[in-house]
């Protein structure tokens, strides 16, 4: 009759033998190599993106940032009387189209920014 292995090398064995399966598998989900500081290079597990609320409020403000500069823009290169005849038609259509004119409506930061910058449209 064979001799069992003790408990211990058993319990080794399981530990390593679930270590690379772990491995194993979160590598299927994707790696990268890497070269270490020996110049050996190693495959090692890519990072799952996960959700934040840091970068769901980073997108948030870009978002709105961006509106914002469209919003600049526009009303640098119509100027504000075009801008104004633009968003009185915007303000008399569809659902969508009266949305966006009640984002692009001046406010009083909109007034306030293009009473500091110069309108490089105008003199050109």
């Amino acid at each position: 009759m064979r001799d069992d292995p003790p408990k211990q090398q058993k319990d080794d064995f399981s530990d390593r033998v679930d270590r690379i399966r772990q491995t194993h598998q979160a590598m299927s989900r994707g790696f990268v190599y890497e070269v270490q500081e020996d110049g050996l290079i190693r495959p090692r597990v890519r990072r799952r993106w996960r959700f934040s609320i840091f970068r769901l409020l980073r997108a948030i403000i870009l978002v709105v940032a961006v509106v914002y500069g469209i919003k600049l823009i526009l009303f640098y290169t119509l100027g504000e009387e075009e801008f104004g005849k633009r968003l009185s038609q915007l303000e008399r259509g569809n659902m969508i189209e009266r949305a966006g004119a009640a984002l692009m409506r001046p406010d009083p930061l909109t007034d306030r920014i293009i009473t500091f910058v110069p309108n490089p449209f105008l003199n050109p």
